[in-house]
C-alpha cells in the first residue's frame, strides 16, 4: 500500500504532537500537542481537528495541512477529560467523547470548519461489574448518523451503545443498545448494516442491528496464548471486517454472515499494542503505538511489511489524500 500523499499522525505523551509524514523516508512536519490521541479530517479541505489532553483535562485543535506545513488555527477546551474520539455529525457539529470525565462535546462549527462558542456537554451515566474499568461511565467512540440517530456514543464504562440526538429543545440522550456486562466496548464499525463491536474487557466482538439488537457474539481470537489480549479498533475488510487484539499484537480477520461473525484467521504482527486499524476498503494500515512504527497489512493473506518506523507514541493517523 502506497502512502499516496502521506498522513497526518497523532503521537502520544507529554511531549506528543502532530506529524505531516508525506512518505516513508519520515516526518516533514510537527506540531507540538502533550498527549494528542486522536486525528480526523475536519468538515473543510485541508483541516484537522486534533483531540489531546489527560486526565487533568481535554482540548480540540484545528489544525490546516498544506504545503506549508501544518498551522494550528483553534484551540478549545472539551470542558471533558481525557478525550479520545471524535465525529463530524451532520456536517456542522463536532462530537467529543471524554474517555475519564464520561461526557460529551458537542461542538458548532462555523463555516470554516472552526469549533465555536463554548461546547454543549452530555454527561453519561452507568456503571459496569469490573471494579476498576467499569466504576463509571467511559465513552471511547462516536459513529455518526446510524440507525437513525444523530450519533452513536460507545461506553466501555456502562456497557452501553448511547444514542444521541438534537431537537428544537437541544441534545438527548438514550439507549440504543445494551452488551453483555462485562464487555467493555470500545470501538464499532459498519458492516452490512450492522454494528461490530469490539469488547476490550472480555475478548469478544458482538454484532448489533440498526434497531439496537444484539444478533451475537464471540471471542474476537482464534488461538491462546500467553498473555492479555484487548480488542481495540475495529475496520471494513472484503468480506467483514478486522480487529486489533491489543497485548499479544495481532489482527484478526473477521466474517460476517446472516448477523454472525466469525474469526476467519488471526495474523501475528510485530509489536504489542496495534492502537488503531485504517482501511483502505481492501489493505489495512495497522499503528503500532508502542512499537513506534505503522505497518501494511493484507487481510487476504496475512501479509505484512513495515511502512514507518521510527515514531513515538503514535495514536490515530488519517490520509492527507482525503483532506
Amino acid at each position: 500500500m502506497t502512502l499516496d500523499g502521506g498522513l497526518v499522525v497523532a503521537r502520544y505523551g507529554p511531549d506528543g504532537g502532530v506529524d505531516w509524514i508525506p512518505s516513508s523516508d519520515g516526518v516533514a512536519a510537527s506540531v507540538p500537542a502533550s498527549y494528542a490521541a486522536f486525528v480526523l479530517v475536519g468538515r473543510r479541505t485541508r483541516t484537522l481537528h486534533v483531540l489531546c489532553g489527560d486526565v487533568s483535562g481535554g482540548e480540540v485543535l484545528t489544525i490546516r495541512a498544506d504545503e506549508g506545513g501544518l498551522t494550528v488555527l483553534d484551540a478549545r477546551r472539551t470542558f471533558g477529560a481525557e478525550p479520545c474520539h471524535a465525529a463530524i455529525v451532520g456536517d456542522d457539529r463536532l462530537v467529543v467523547a471524554n474517555y475519564e470525565s464520561g461526557t460529551v462535546s458537542i461542538f458548532d462549527l462555523d463555516e470554516t470548519g472552526i469549533p465555536v462558542r463554548e461546547p454543549a456537554i452530555v454527561e453519561l451515566a452507568g456503571s459496569g461489574p469490573d471494579p476498576v474499568r467499569q466504576r463509571g461511565p467511559h465513552p471511547h467512540f462516536v459513529l455518526a448518523g446510524f440507525g437513525g440517530h444523530d450519533a452513536i456514543v460507545v461506553d466501555l464504562g456502562s456497557d452501553t451503545l448511547w444514542s444521541l440526538d438534537r431537537d428544537a429543545d437541544g441534545w438527548h440522550v438514550a439507549t440504543f443498545a445494551e452488551v453483555e456486562p462485562g464487555t467493555g466496548p470500545r470501538h464499532v464499525v459498519v458492516a452490512d448494516g450492522s454494528l461490530i463491536v469490539s469488547g476490550e474487557l472480555d475478548g469478544t466482538v458482538t454484532v448489533v442491528d440498526e434497531t439496537g439488537h444484539v444478533v451475537s457474539s464471540v471471542a474476537a481470537t482464534s488461538f491462546g496464548a500467553d498473555g492479555p489480549a484487548y480488542p481495540g479498533d475495529v475496520a471494513r475488510v472484503p468480506g467483514g471486517a478486522a480487529v486489533a487484539i491489543r497485548g499479544r499484537s495481532s489482527v484478526s480477520v473477521l466474517t460476517l454472515h446472516a448477523g454472525t461473525v466469525a474469526v476467519e484467521r488471526e495474523v501475528v504482527i510485530p509489536g504489542s499494542w496495534p492502537q488503531q486499524l485504517l482501511s483502505d476498503g481492501r489493505r489495512l494500515l495497522v499503528v503500532d503505538r508502542d512499537g513506534g512504527r505503522i505497518l501494511d497489512l493484507d487481510p487476504e493473506t496475512g501479509a505484512w511489511t513495515e511502512e514507518i518506523t521510527g515514531l513515538r507514541a503514535p495514536m490515530w493517523a488519517v490520509r492527507v489524500e482525503a483532506l
